[in-house]
Order: structure tokens, then C-alpha cells, then sequence
């Protein structure tokens, strides 16, 4: 029997529940953290957690028990506002045509919106059973899951673009990105992501680099008549006095230098994104090469200063290739460094890589410009826009290159101080 002071504090529905309880203490049996409600003095609706043991006495039998009851009304109230709120967050979702996902502290997804069954045509059960990844494009995940758990190991944003399987069989473009819910102390909690259909950006990028790709091709044959017959010209007319006649043939063959260096540019760009960007590797000591190249550069522009120090460091790789982001990187420390004559390159060895410096004390660039810098077609935005014009595709084509050597690119750049871009390639094994 349960006393009548006891009655007080039990909730009329819970009075069942406390014989139970009273039943297994007398059978011998623990009670352990056992959640229930309690009635406290001011009348108010307690959440309580029990843990209940029973007092035997010489003989065995049991004379009594032992209870502990503990307030978890905070608890339990923040775990209501925790499922109100996730409950009002998956409505949100739902009701979003853009797909949205949720994953734990560990990487493994456990919420998708309802714009994600609805465009695969999978159900709960189906994807709770074989996985997310079917949804992805069989090309596209083993690249997927690397990413993904390298964001989930260091913490960093997930960027990643992959094609999703629509329930007509169709796969499309998306862009799908993730970041980590932090703590106070900073420790992940959960991953929320979102992807985004890119099929259209993608078509007309594709339309865009076909297009880039014919009519680098087709400038190419009468880029080379024109400069071969500047050249004849220049030739016939090296001894005339027609002072205006010479310099002119100097800028046009100037010019078209700078315009088939351009469209060289251009078609790297349409062998890089087809995947033909193809290396000729053989062995060749690269200090040479960074000689022949910085005094090619110091020959174009007299009134700089290169200064090159280093050591010998052998390596197997395209010379051509190399020497081209060498020579991109210098032309951007002259473009960029209109009122500092003095480029340095550097190179030292480091944990069986070759490290090529080149330093400059021109404009500097941002900490945000930096971040994408490397991008195809991106262009440093700004005051010094009109006086520094180009493609914005030097840097990118550097940077596949020296990717294609498994190597590193990057740069360090305060505003104002100048840059330091820097790559490496493996040292000859």
C-alpha cells in the first residue's frame, strides 16, 4: 500500500507506476534511474529521476529500501526545447525545395528533407537500409566520400560538386555544401548541409569552354601568318630609316607575342578541363631552369633586378610545364610591382620536395583574394583593376600543373607589402 502522505506527491497517473515499483522492490529487484513525475510543495509538476534499492536485514529478507530522487526538470526542459526546435527545423526543411541534410559529430548523415525523397524517389527505409550513397553518381563517390570525411576529420567546410540520380534515372549537377555546429568549446555537435541543382551553370560552362576551345583554335592559324609576316617585315625593313615604320613592326610584334601567349593560355584551359593536359616528364636540374628563365624575364624587363638563390635539386618533370608557372609567376611579380625593382626566388629542399620561391614588395593581395586566387577566370577586384588587366587564368593553369606533379601551390601576401607564391614538386627519386 502506498501511504497517504506519499499520494500527495504522485501524480494521479502515476499511482499505478509507484506499485509497480514497490512490487519489484519487494520481489528483490533495483530500480535504477527510472524517469517519472512528482508533485512538489507549491503544487508544481516535477520531472524526477529514481534510483531505488531494497534493505535487507541479518536474515535476508527485506525490511526496507532505500530511494534517491533527483530534480531533472532543467534537463528534460531543455530537451523538449531541443526537439520543438528540431521539430520546427525538419518542418522548415520540408517545406524547402532545396535539398537539406544533417549528419552527427562522426560524419554519418541522419536527416534528409523531404525534397530529397521526392527527387530520388527513394523511401526512409530505402536509404536507412542501403545508404545515402546511391543517390550519388557512381563516377562521383568514392571522390564524395574522401571529401567528406577529410572535412569531418579537420573540421573544415565541405565543398564538393557531384551529380545526384533523379527517380527518372536522369542524374544532375549539384553543389553541396556542410558546416560543422560548434559548442561553446568549439567541439563539433552535428554537420548541416544543403545542395543546390547546378545542372544549368554546368551546360553553359560546358558551352562556354567548347566555345573557348574552337576559337583559340581557329585565332591560332592566323595568329601564326601574321606574326611569320611581321617577322619578314622586320627583316626587310631592319636597316630603314623609317623610325616610325620599325617601332611600329616592334609593338605589333609585341602585341601578337602577348596575343599567342593569351591563346596558349586559353587552350591549356580547354586541355585542362577536357582532362588532356598531358606532361612530358624526363630529368632536368631545376635550378638551371629557374636561371634560364629568370634571365629570359630580366632580358624582357631591363629595369628590374632578379636575384636568384638556391641549390641543385634534380627532379623528373615536364620542363616546359614548370618553366611556364615559373614564368607566370615572375610576369605577375613585374605587373604587380610597379614601384619595387627587386624580385628574389629562393629554392630549398623540404621533406623530399623542392620548394620554388618568388618573392616581391608590389601591391600585395587581401587574405580573402588569396583564398581564390588559384580559380579559373578569377581576377583580383579593386582600384588597380584598369591598370593590371588580364584573364585571370595564369594562376589556375599554374596551379593544375603543379597538382599533375603532386605538388603544392600558394602564396603569403599582406596588402601593401608585397607577395611570396610559392610551389613544390617532388625532388628525382
Amino acid at each position: 500500500m502506498i501511504g497517504q502522505s506519499l499520494l500527495k506527491l504522485i501524480p494521479s497517473d502515476k499511482v499505478e507506476e509507484e506499485t509497480s515499483i514497490l512490487l519489484q522492490i519487494k520481489s528483490g529487484e533495483r530500480v535504477n534511474h527510472f524517469e517519472t513525475k512528482r508533485i512538489n510543495k507549491d503544487n508544481e509538476l516535477l520531472d524526477i529521476s529514481l534510483n531505488i534499492s531494497p534493505i535487507r536485514g541479518i536474515h535476508g529478507n527485506i525490511i526496507g529500501a532505500s530511494k534517491i530522487a533527483r530534480d531533472i526538470t532543467p534537463q528534460k526542459e531543455a530537451e523538449r526545447l531541443i526537439a520543438a526546435n528540431e521539430q520546427k527545423f525538419r518542418m522548415l526543411a520540408d517545406s524547402m525545395p532545396q535539398f537539406v541534410w544533417t549528419g552527427d559529430a562522426a560524419g554519418n548523415l541522419n536527416y534528409f528533407n523531404q525534397a530529397v525523397y521526392n527527387y530520388s524517389g527513394l523511401s526512409k527505409e530505402q536509404i536507412k537500409k542501403e545508404g545515402w550513397l546511391q543517390i550519388i553518381h557512381p563516377d562521383d563517390r568514392e571522390a564524395n566520400v574522401k571529401a567528406w570525411m577529410e572535412s569531418v576529420r579537420t573540421g573544415t567546410d565541405f565543398i564538393f560538386e557531384h551529380r545526384f540520380g533523379r527517380h527518372d534515372g536522369e542524374y544532375r549537377w549539384q553543389l553541396s555544401r556542410a558546416i560543422p555546429q560548434r559548442d561553446a568549446a568549439g567541439n563539433i555537435q552535428m554537420w548541416v548541409g544543403t545542395s543546390t541543382d547546378i545542372q544549368e551553370i554546368k551546360e553553359q560552362d560546358q558551352q562556354k569552354d567548347f566555345f573557348i576551345s574552337m576559337a583559340s583554335h581557329e585565332l591560332k592559324t592566323p595568329i601564326t601568318s601574321i606574326k611569320g609576316y611581321v617577322q619578314l617585315l622586320k627583316s626587310a625593313y631592319a636597316k630603314s630609316e623609317d623610325m616610325l615604320l620599325t617601332k611600329s613592326l616592334g609593338v605589333i610584334d609585341k602585341q601578337i607575342i602577348t596575343l599567342t601567349s593569351l591563346i596558349s593560355d586559353l587552350l591549356d584551359v580547354s586541355k585542362i578541363k577536357s582532362g588532356s593536359l598531358v606532361l612530358n616528364k624526363q630529368d632536368f636540374e631545376l635550378t638551371e631552369m629557374i636561371l634560364e628563365v629568370a634571365s629570359q624575364i630580366q632580358h624582357v624587363n631591363p629595369d628590374y633586378k632578379i636575384v636568384f638563390s638556391g641549390k641543385p635539386a634534380p627532379v623528373f618533370a615536364d620542363r616546359e610545364r614548370i618553366s611556364q608557372v615559373l614564368i607566370n609567376l615572375l610576369t605577375n611579380a613585374v605587373k604587380y610591382s610597379p614601384n619595387s625593382k627587386e624580385i628574389i626566388i629562393k629554392n630549398f629542399i623540404e621533406n623530399d620536395h623542392v620548394v620554388v620561391s618568388v618573392h616581391d614588395s608590389g601591391i600585395g593581395i587581401s587574405k580573402a583574394d588569396q583564398e581564390k586566387i588559384f580559380e579559373r577566370f578569377y581576377r583580383v577586384e579593386g582600384k588597380d583593376e584598369k591598370t593590371y588587366p588580364g584573364f585571370g587564368i595564369g594562376l589556375f593553369i599554374s596551379s593544375e600543373i603543379i597538382q599533375r606533379h603532386q605538388g603544392k601551390i600558394g602564396v603569403n601576401s599582406d596588402p601593401g607589402k608585397g607577395s611570396v607564391f610559392y610551389f613544390s614538386i617532388p625532388l628525382k627519386k
